[in-house]
């Protein structure tokens, strides 16, 4: 089977990616995987899938994948077509949506896979997804967000599948010797990943421990690179405002014990290596698969976050790492606090966590579970049943099951909106519109 993959990278031309195996060189998560993923279907399962990426630049990319120039996503439909591939993952953003790929797939009559980095989508764009009979297989990164979508038409042709990851270059090759307790956090210093959080807590973790440091990489150019930085020169100056008076000495400049590190590539892994504990993203609010905590526990280093959404599948509360109730700073400084004194802990966690990450997200596993998927979309052959396997209470997710059953069975109600685009309360609404007369 020949499957195509077009890549969105016009905005990270410049960065080398053609080495997977190295790391991410700097760029973010689903970019980087929308290479990984190919390069591995050709190291681990060249006879089954024969890949080709349609990139908007195709320059930086793994040489052992073919690659073709694919300014639009329209483009990488036609192109695709005309190689013979049978199918073609694409990432469903509203600039895919507004340059017609689903028509275009349908026109074509080629098979689309839409791979969805971002779960859930706007409404609007979920509907045309579930209406097209182009794309065949919608594919969540994250169990959470995938029964977020249970009571969306989109979850009948979906499946989920965690992005795969090489651990090899992140396993510490000696135990460090450092003793200074450090405390990193990875991500783009924007309000969605949550570093005002660790900002906030950051005073009390040198209060109780006041040796530590906080190491911090990462900025507000990680996804858009021309985007205009604030008087620190690491994220936007509104941002930078919310987290500069926790971090601030008396002349404004960064406390001794901070250090901006700012966008990194492959260099971060001995940072990585080195701290006690690794922060992600502590509001959790869009985490669908983050890599930042897979990279963490690949590293041997404890993570420590919110339990919400990707956080519950990519770190096993009090076993790899510890998860938080709430977004709370005082939360986050007892868990720092507690990993940082207390060495033993940091040791069982980083080894539970590096086991785990090569158990649950090793790229040879993930790559089976895409060639099955690939084979039944060949074969015109429905998906895998996905059903609920973990936290059932969390976030309304039984609620979530009982409507898509009910709208299964009952086709009145199949016009009600998923609970993530509603409240309880309009839910209700809906469901008696659907069944009193008007």
């Amino acid at each position: 089977m020949k499957v195509g993959f077009y890549l969105r990278n016009q905005s990270v031309s410049e960065v080398d990616l053609s080495q997977p195996e190295k790391g991410n060189p700097g760029v973010g998560g689903t970019q980087f995987n929308f290479v990984t993923l190919p390069y591995y279907l050709q190291k681990h399962n060249p006879t089954d899938v024969t890949s080709c990426i349609y990139a908007n630049v195709p320059d930086h990319l793994p040489e052992s994948v073919e690659h073709k120039p694919a300014p639009e996503a329209i483009d990488a439909a036609h192109r695709a077509k005309e190689d013979r591939c049978d199918a073609l993952v694409f990432r469903p953003t509203e600039s895919t949506r507004s340059q017609g790929l689903i028509d275009a797939l349908e026109e074509l009559g080629l098979k689309g896979i839409a791979w969805g980095h971002n779960v859930p989508l706007p409404l609007p764009h979920m509907d045309a997804l579930a209406s097209s009979p182009a794309v065949r297989r919608f594919v969540v990164v994250g169990r959470e967000r995938l029964d977020q979508i249970r009571d969306h038409m989109l979850f009948q042709k979906s499946r989920c599948i965690f992005n795969g990851f090489d651990a090899s270059p992140y396993v510490p090759r000696e135990t460090s010797t450092d003793s200074t307790p450090t405390v990193a956090y990875v991500g783009s210093l924007i309000p969605a990943k949550g570093f005002h959080l660790l900002a906030e807590a950051w005073p009390c973790v040198a209060q109780r421990v006041s040796e530590a440091e906080l190491v911090v990489i990462g900025s507000g150019r990680l996804y858009d690179r021309d985007a205009e930085l604030g008087k620190w020169e690491i994220a936007s100056e509104e941002y930078e405002q919310r987290f500069r008076p926790f971090l601030s000495d008396q002349a404004g400049n960064p406390l001794p014990s901070v250090h901006f590190k700012g966008t990194l590539g492959t260099e971060k892994i001995p940072l990585l290596q080195g701290a006690n504990v690794g922060v992600v993203n502590p509001t959790g609010a869009t985490e669908n698969c983050p890599g930042s905590a897979i990279e963490f526990q690949a590293a041997k280093t404890p993570v420590v976050s919110i339990a919400e959404w990707g956080l519950l599948d990519t770190v096993k509360h009090e076993e790899t790492g510890l998860l938080v109730s709430q977004p709370d700073p005082s939360l986050i400084a007892d868990a720092i606090v507690r990993l940082l004194l207390n060495t033993s802990e940091q040791e069982e966690f980083g080894a539970r966590g590096l086991q785990f990450v090569k158990d649950t997200f090793g790229q040879e596993a993930i790559c089976t579970q895409w060639c099955e998927l690939f084979g039944r979309v060949q074969h015109d052959r429905p998906p895998t049943p996905e059903p609920i396997q973990q936290n059932l209470f969390y976030n309304d997710k039984w609620l979530r099951e009982a409507l898509r059953l009910l709208k299964k069975a009952v086709p009145q109600f199949r016009d009600v909106p998923p609970l993530f685009a509603t409240s309880k309360r309009g839910l209700v609404h809906h469901l008696l519109r659907s069944v009193l007369p008007r």
